[in-house]
């Protein structure tokens, strides 16, 4: 649950912007990382984005900004850079036991995604190093699929990774398990 991901002090200190063009929630909070949490209301995925340290975010005629003690900020979302050093974003899932608690082996990954690369690790059994690693170069809706051979496992932690030159979306992942 995102409420065990959050420090106690959020609680007491976040303030919240509701994007209606977004469709999204933005929790900002005084911390030393610069976080901050948004909830997609369309996929109810919580993202973290960490270095921003804004105090407050808002509309500014149609556009997403942000005020911190330097000064107003306006989102490009056109621009896929921070400030024109690419943006690497990396996704990491919580314990998948697949609704069985046999064991199994996972056989297959199959990813849709757009142009760019993406990179998928699996972490078995609560191992810090992957297992298994798949490697994708979407372009435009393609379906990539890869067999694999895994030893058995009773959970695993799924990576997602993608590098900042491009602008990828993934549409869709599955994890097939025999």
């Amino acid at each position: 649950p995102i409420k065990e991901m959050l420090p106690r002090e959020f609680f007491s200190t976040a303030s919240v912007w509701a994007s209606t063009a977004r469709n999204e929630f933005v929790f900002t909070y005084p911390n030393s990382e610069g976080s901050v949490w948004v909830y997609s209301v369309s996929s109810g995925a919580w993202s973290k984005f960490t270095g921003l340290y804004a105090e407050r975010f808002f509309d500014l005629f149609g556009q997403t900004a942000f005020i911190r003690e330097d000064g107003v900020y306006v989102l490009d979302e056109a621009e896929n850079t921070d400030m024109g050093a690419p943006i690497n974003a990396v996704f990491e899932s919580n314990l998948l036991d697949f609704d069985t608690a046999a064991a199994k082996r996972l056989s297959e990954i199959e990813l849709s995604c757009d142009e760019g690369a993406v990179s998928v690790e699996i972490f078995l059994d609560g191992a810090s190093r992957a297992k298994t690693v798949a490697d994708f170069v979407g372009s435009s809706h393609k379906r990539h699929a890869r067999r694999l051979d895994t030893p058995r496992f009773n959970d695993a932690r799924v990576r997602i990774s993608a590098a900042g030159e491009q602008k990828q979306i993934i549409h869709s992942m599955k994890l097939k398990i025999r």
